[in-house]
Formats: C-alpha cells, structure tokens, sequence
C-alpha cells in the first residue's frame, strides 16, 4: 500500500556535483546524507539549489507535483535525470508536425 501523500510539503532541491543536469528533491526537513548509500556514490556531492512549496496541482519541467509527492511519500525523495536523447527529438518532432 502506498505511503500517504501530503497535500503540501516544502521540498529542497540539491544539485548533483558529479551528473549534470541531475537534482535531488528531499522533503525541507530532511538531510542528503539520509539517500541510499549508491545514491550519494553516483551523484558525488550535492548542492542546495532551491527549496519550494509542493502541491499536487504544480507543474514541473519533467514532472508533475502529484507524481514527485507520491515518489518522496514512497522513497524519501525524488531523483531527477537530464533528458534522454530521444526526450529531445521527440519534442522536435511534434514541433514540425505541428
């Protein structure tokens, strides 16, 4: 069963060192230290970027609010990865045949 998701949380964002373009969202409260050991081995160190209101409704560059709420209510946080190469030509794709 799911863990209960919050209506709204404040959530820090952290910035991977080591992975461009790779962010870490962490309820406010919480710590970077407290990600899963291989986690913290790929991403190197972190560092803070910002730290925002969440709510279900808010839209995200690669997400949506409900989505990284369920994902930090189930795991403790949210790992967000630069784009693949085919994210970037699909949207160049619908662009044209628009």
């Amino acid at each position: 069963m799911p863990n209960a998701v919050p209506d709204v949380l404040r959530v820090a964002v952290y910035a991977s060192e080591r992975k461009a373009d790779t962010y870490v969202y962490m309820p406010e409260a919480g710590a970077s230290d407290e990600l899963p050991d291989t986690l913290q081995g790929l991403l190197g160190a972190l560092r803070p970027v910002i730290t925002l209101e969440l709510t279900a409704d808010k839209v995200l560059a690669r997400t949506t609010g409900a989505e990284l709420l369920q994902k930090i209510a189930d795991d403790g946080y949210y790992l967000q990865l630069p784009p693949g190469p085919n994210d970037l030509t699909q949207g160049q794709v619908r662009d044209v045949d628009a």
